[in-house]
């Protein structure tokens, strides 16, 4: 198993403060563990697995209700975690699960999540193979509408069912994740290693990205990441975690050893396939000043077994030889290893042949024996080329993919953004206008004067009661009005709770000033002024 993590663990955060948490269920059994999942491109973590909950000792698996509160539970951890920029990952979860704790549609599960706090865009959900293969149909709307608010769709345990590739055509899919029981038999049976590789190729070919279930060990994964695998989970990169044990590896920002992820560099394997020893030991001298790797065979069925145990970039075989000839050899090893660049070399050089070989891709070059040892070792030196940029196009289209996805995880984060922060802005032009409708109810006159000293605002009893005033919005107040706040700014004239009753215009009126706080300086003042009921006549200006 991979140990990579355990020196990370140990990290602490910058500020040392700890991770927001929420309060777990006292019944083990309701709380959730997880399972990572990692980037073989760039090594960081990519999504956490939900796991089911073990059953209770002595009882049955857990109920739809069970499942709820693990469920929420789970999600309302994640999203104290993405809320501290622990990096961009998912909570991966089955389709099943939301189905039997969240009853409803699609929107309702949505709903219910985010009331969570759990946003689409950090959610991942898989299906397995033999229920696309059974209502593909109507699981394409159910999966359509969750990719539409930013979930990502896998399809589980490929190659393990009896699903035809139109699944893989026909559902709106982000990943497939390749079947354990075929990731197993990579390196040990060369036709589940055909098979594998067939794959990751076809589903590349559908631009969708690939993922390899149940990792056991560490040359698997270095296998994978030779063949182009995007991502992977399994025991390779530890057990069943709780939160508590996620939050430590989050927090630490562990990710997969860059020597691990970086093409690594070994020297060129060039295998030579004929049935006469003396030949193999003449080609051998000939390649022995360019530095490579050399291996034989005496024959195809040896050449297939080497093949199977080590990497090779390059065959050079014989056409003629007991058992199995050099095309059919050759065209073995195209189906199982076609990342090999293959030439025939032949003291026969009958026509036929030459044209099946080309006509199937089978060979690189056709070459003649006897040979001439500068242009062998040209030829094979351009073979090795061949094989190098095909890898290097397989990196960078890895990369460009990669690049791709985090690119449409970015823009997906940026509009829930631009969205809440229009929410946001939404409410506030709301609230404001509530507060004006308020305002313009009260029965008095309110004036908004600004910490500038501007008349700002007025509301609908202002305009009518006190319209000369009111023509001053968005000036200096009228002379009459400021006689009136300079009243009310002495302190010895008012109260906090009690106004001051004056005259103005030969109307009487109580008035008020009240101030308005801002989060770092005064906004400025309001001022009400209620007209009374008494009509005893004072002299404009004096205070009662």
């Amino acid at each position: 198993m991979y140990t990579w993590h355990e020196s990370t663990l140990a990290k602490t955060s910058p500020t040392g403060s700890p991770s927001p948490s929420i309060s777990l269920p006292v019944d083990d059994t309701e709380s959730p563990h997880f399972r990572t999942q990692w980037s073989l491109v760039s090594g960081k973590l990519v999504a956490v697995e939900l796991l089911w909950p073990d059953p209770k000792p002595g009882g049955s698996d857990c109920t739809a209700e069970q499942l709820r509160t693990v469920l929420e539970t789970a999600c309302r951890q994640v999203a104290a975690w993405q809320q501290e920029r622990l990096d961009d990952w998912r909570l991966d979860l089955p389709l099943r699960w939301l189905e039997l704790a969240l009853p409803g549609t699609v929107d309702d599960w949505l709903r219910t999540l985010d009331a969570w706090g759990l946003k689409g865009v950090f959610l991942s959900v898989w299906v397995p193979e033999r229920r696309a293969s059974l209502d593909g149909r109507s699981l394409a709307a159910t999966l359509s509408a969750l990719r539409a608010a930013g979930a990502e769709v896998a399809l589980a345990g490929f190659g393990s069912g009896t699903s035809g590739l139109s699944v893989l055509r026909e559902l709106p899919l982000d990943v497939v994740r390749i079947d354990r029981a075929v990731v197993a038999g990579f390196a040990a049976d060369p036709q589940q290693t055909s098979l594998a590789r067939s794959v990751i190729q076809l589903v590349h070919g559908l631009h969708l990205r690939v993922m390899a279930e149940g990792v056991a060990d560490d040359e698997l994964l270095k296998q994978l990441i030779d063949h182009g695998c995007d991502l992977a989970q399994g025991e390779c990169f530890g057990v069943r975690q709780n939160a508590e044990a996620l939050q430590v590896l989050l927090r630490a920002g562990a990710a997969l050893p860059q020597s691990l992820l970086n093409a690594r560099a070994r020297a060129r394997t060039l295998l030579l396939v004929d049935d006469e020893e003396s030949i193999l030991s003449a080609l051998k001298r000939v390649f022995r000043r360019d530095g490579y790797k050399v291996v034989t065979a005496t024959s195809g069925a040896r050449g297939l077994e080497l093949l199977a145990q080590q990497p090779i970039d390059v065959i050079v075989s014989d056409q003629r030889m007991p058992g199995m000839t050099g095309i059919e050899f050759l065209r073995e090893a195209k189906q199982l290893y076609p990342h090999t660049v293959r030439m025939t070399l032949s003291g026969y050089t009958d026509l036929q042949s030459i044209i099946e070989a080309v006509n199937e891709g089978a060979v690189y070059k056709f070459l003649t024996k006897p040979w001439d040892d500068e242009l062998l070792r040209s030829h094979v030196a351009h073979a090795f080329e061949q094989r190098e940029l095909a890898t290097e196009n397989t990196r960078l289209w890895g990369a460009v993919h990669q690049a791709n996805h985090e690119l449409a995880m970015a823009n997906q984060r940026l509009e829930r953004m631009v969205l809440e922060e229009s929410e946001r802005r939404q409410a506030m032009q709301n609230a404001a206008g509530a507060s004006r409708d308020a305002l313009d109810g009260l029965p008095m006159a309110v004036f908004g004067i600004g910490a500038d000293g501007m008349l700002a605002y007025v509301n609908r009893q202002a305009v009518t009661h006190w319209p000369q005033w009111s023509s001053a919005l968005g000036g200096e107040p009228d002379p009459a009005m400021q006689g009136v706040l300079d009243l009310l700014a002495e302190p010895s004239r008012r109260s906090s709770t009690q106004g001051v009753r004056t005259t103005i215009e030969g109307r009487r009126v109580e008035a008020w000033l009240c101030p308005l706080p801002g989060p770092e300086r005064p906004l400025g003042n309001l001022m009400l002024v209620q007209l009374l009921h008494d009509n005893a006549t004072m002299a404009p200006g004096s205070a009662a």
